[in-house]
């Protein structure tokens, strides 16, 4: 991840990210676990058709495999995991901007972009779902996803930095 801070550019190294990720997941998971249990109980059912429909799009065994969640496991919690490890993953491209005003510190601006990586990479739109560049193919969901869970470092929700 880099960090642009009025337009100076720093590195985030992975471990920092990963950290950060970790913190993330430790708050998402103290809020879920103070909810009442019949509240999670009704999250199942949503979760679960959720992650069907992304079992249904993936392409590969291994991916597949990988969004099915375990038997007994909460599935609310493994649609967490995979959203957090499809966050890490995009923290590898993402540039985060921070534009301050010293006089009355203050922030300006505030912007988080995935780096452009040639013609298939483009900046995400913050006020909805449109790309700023033309689908050439070269980067689908699916292939995405299958791409953080292979990562060989998987996170899990709980764990320490």
């Amino acid at each position: 991840m880099k960090l642009m801070l009025n337009g100076m550019e720093y590195d985030i190294p992975e471990p920092l990210s990963r950290a950060l990720v970790a913190q993330f997941a430790a708050m998402l998971l103290a809020h879920y676990e103070k909810l009442d249990s019949k509240m999670q109980l009704l999250f199942m059912p949503v979760t679960r058709g959720i992650l069907y429909k992304m079992e249904r799009a993936a392409t590969t065994e291994e991916a597949k495999k990988a969004i099915r969640p375990p038997k007994g496991g909460d599935p609310t919690l493994h649609l967490a995991e995979l959203f957090l490890q499809t966050i890490q993953e995009g923290m590898k491209h993402a540039i985060a901007s921070i534009d301050t005003e010293e006089d009355s510190a203050s922030v300006t601006a505030l912007n988080l972009a995935l780096a452009s990586e040639g013609p298939g990479g483009g900046q995400v739109v913050a006020y909805g779902s449109q790309w700023f560049r033309e689908d050439d193919g070269s980067q689908d969901a699916r292939r995405a996803i299958g791409t953080a869970l292979s990562d060989g470092a998987p996170l899990h929700l709980g764990f320490e930095a």
